[in-house]
């Protein structure tokens, strides 16, 4: 692991070490806790030479029921194959970073459930230490903040100093005919899916990679574009940021079910807007953890959406079981499948890896790639004339317009040192090390940007 040099990250080195000690197994609060997946030398080594199966071990250990007394631990001697109904596991414990500003649409856009990512750039609070809000459907995110805000310039046509291209996947939603051009700002977030419209998105991270944040003042946009300052630092630059072995995040997506399908998924009953409730069940599920430089990624999708995915699924762990382990057989989790998982950016012929899930990477699954994707996670300076867009990498492209708006493409094969680099060689964004929660979900201590 590459530590901070210089005296202004002491802080860093106590706060890492309470956490590790924590996270694996230690409490300061004297409570019993349990050895979760994560950081310790035999999950690298499962990690690099089984990522399958480590896939399925953090599958397994993050979906146990969680516990009510200690946020991030799986309930004491509860398995996987039992659980009592709409309660929740323990990555649903995490911090949630998704939610904030209402995931910046127009309608309400005071309302932040974020716990990470907080108005005016605020710094988060103690872990567990959130006044949790009930899990309904507003908390889930149609847009992370600053791309719905990006999108709102963009459109109406604010922002001139760059080339500036709102976030892909909202294109695909234009109805057919019409001129994305003639579509004013608040038009194009209605056409977006939300919660209310069926569709919930979900991030959330655990101990280490929160303190992390919290740490670093990644936070903020100021907090960002201070590591961007220290970093590119003519003299004595800092080292670029590198998570924690043990951090790791989620992003989970939600549909709404039928009562009687409620035994072949994870649940929840979340009301909404007009308090009229709703069963919404988990049909993809992305894990993310440090344990190797480049972390480790794999993806999992409820069965019901993986029928006519773009690309074909692989799992040499359950290849003459349908799909099934045999840890989960007779669980609801017995319907969940391990599309993939990934380590590095090719395989051993210099191919590029592509690992997709048919939900969350819908219509561009044959060009996902996690590495790369999450590689041009950045951050860089504002311009003057763009206070409210945090300069950084866009993590698609539109390569070809279509009548129903654009086709979305996304990033695969190693990373392009060029990214960030300015036309003369200039230093333009620096990497986040892959997590891209802070550099589109950040909001500014400035109260009139990000709104």
């Amino acid at each position: 692991m590459m530590w901070r040099s210089h005296m202004g990250r002491l802080t860093l080195r106590v706060a890492l070490v309470v956490m590790l000690f924590t996270e694996w197994g230690g409490s300061v609060s004297g409570a019993a806790t349990e050895e979760l997946p994560g950081g310790r030398p035999e999950d690298v080594a499962l990690a690099i030479n089984n990522p399958d199966e480590y896939a399925w071990k953090l599958f397994l250990a993050l979906n146990r029921q969680a516990s009510q007394k200690e946020i991030g631990q799986p309930a004491p001697g509860v398995p996987i194959t039992k659980y009592t109904d709409d309660s929740p596991v323990v990555w649903e414990t995490w911090a949630l970073a998704s939610g904030g500003r209402h995931s910046g649409t127009l309608a309400n856009p005071s309302v932040n459930y974020s716990e990470v990512y907080l108005n005016d750039g605020a710094e988060p609070l103690e872990w567990g230490t959130w006044p949790r809000q009930a899990h309904v459907m507003k908390a889930f995110e149609r847009f992370p903040a600053q791309i719905a805000r990006e999108m709102i310039d963009v459109l109406e046509k604010k922002v001139s100093s760059r080339n500036l291209t709102p976030s892909n996947f909202t294109f695909s939603m234009a109805p057919s005919g019409v001129s994305l051009a003639a579509l004013p700002a608040a038009e194009m977030l209605k056409l977006a899916p939300s919660a209310e419209q069926g569709e919930g998105n979900e991030v959330r991270m655990n101990r280490p990679t929160y303190y992390f944040i919290r740490t670093n003042g990644l936070y903020s946009v100021e907090g960002l574009e201070a590591e961007f300052t220290r970093e590119t630092a003519a003299v004595k630059p800092s080292p670029p940021l590198v998570f924690p072995v043990t951090a790791q995040e989620i992003k989970a997506q939600w549909r709404p079910i039928r009562a009687e399908d409620k035994p072949r998924y994870h649940w929840r009953a979340l009301r909404g807007a007009n308090g009229e409730e709703k069963i919404y069940g988990l049909v993809a599920l992305h894990i993310m953890t440090k344990d190797l430089p480049n972390w480790f990624w794999c993806t999992f999708v409820q069965e019901d959406y993986d029928k006519y995915p773009e690309m074909d699924s692989f799992d040499s762990t359950t290849k003459n079981s349908g799909g099934v382990r045999p840890e989960v057989v007779g669980s609801k989790w017995a319907h969940y499948r391990l599309r993939g998982s990934q380590v590095d950016f090719t395989d051993s012929r210099g191919r590029y890896i592509v690992l997709a899930n048919p939900v969350i990477e819908h219509g561009f699954q044959q060009t996902a790639s996690c590495i790369t994707c999450h590689s041009r996670a950045s951050v860089g300076l504002r311009p003057p004339d763009a206070q409210n867009i945090l300069n950084k990498l866009d993590p698609l492209k539109i390569d070809t317009l279509v009548a129903r708006g654009a086709v979305m493409v996304g990033y695969v094969g190693p990373m392009d040192p060029h990214w960030f680099l300015d036309e003369k060689g200039k230093v333009r964004y620096i990497p986040m090390d892959f997590v891209w929660s802070a550099p589109i979900r950040a909001l500014s201590k400035n109260s009139h940007s990000y709104r």
